[in-house]
């Protein structure tokens, strides 16, 4: 659990109920703003860097979007999850045959999930801003899937807003056999990690 101060708003650069869900059990009750911020993948971009310069860009798009004459401190709280495999940036799908190539490719092997953080802070009205970011790393084994089941789960519609056509929290527990690192980071934000470090800041 976090204690914030009072005179502490906490905003949540996303629009992910998931991550707002998270936050509450761990006490924080958080403003969401959704960020104007472009994720454009260059090649040759290192997965951990390109996350981490993903949630950078989401926080300070927040930042510049909100009225910083009505806050006294701030604490912005940005994340970027994407899923690697073979050194490939897998994101989300662009449709169901994307989410159907994304699963079969992952079928039957281990991937890589990373997860960008990014704090951005204030300490006092108009002053300025600091950040840091830092990354996370799961591993995430699937089972071999069969073409029927592929399909079956791409017909929920599940996959078609998750990294990695997936969610592990809810229909596509079933692919997953094993994890190996934080359970939460898979989700979409490290809780044990974060906690750690918001208390080094407050």
């Amino acid at each position: 659990m976090i204690r914030l101060p009072k005179d502490l708003s906490f905003i949540l650069a996303s629009s992910s109920p998931r991550r707002v869900e998270f936050l509450k059990t761990m006490g924080i009750t958080c403003e969401t703003i959704k960020p104007s911020f472009d994720e454009i993948y260059q090649k040759g971009t290192l997965p951990l860097d390109y996350v981490k310069e993903n949630s950078l860009g989401k926080a300070q798009s927040v930042f510049s979007m909100i009225n910083k004459a009505n806050y006294k401190k701030i604490i912005i709280l940005a994340a970027d999850t994407v899923v690697v495999l073979d050194g490939d940036v897998i994101e989300k799908p662009k449709d169901e045959n994307d989410a159907k190539r994304m699963l079969k490719r992952l079928s039957g092997r281990t991937h890589e999930v990373l997860t960008g953080l990014c704090l951005l802070f204030q300490n006092q009205p108009m002053a300025y801003y600091k950040f840091e970011t830092r990354s996370y790393k799961s591993l995430v084994s699937f089972k071999t899937l069969s073409d029927q089941e592929i399909d079956d789960y791409v017909a929920t519609k599940e996959p078609l807003d998750k990294a990695g056509s997936y969610a592990i929290q809810g229909k596509g527990s079933f692919i997953v056999k094993s994890i190996e690192g934080s359970f939460t980071n898979v989700v979409g934000l490290p809780l044990a990690e974060l906690v750690d470090w918001c208390q080094e800041i407050i």
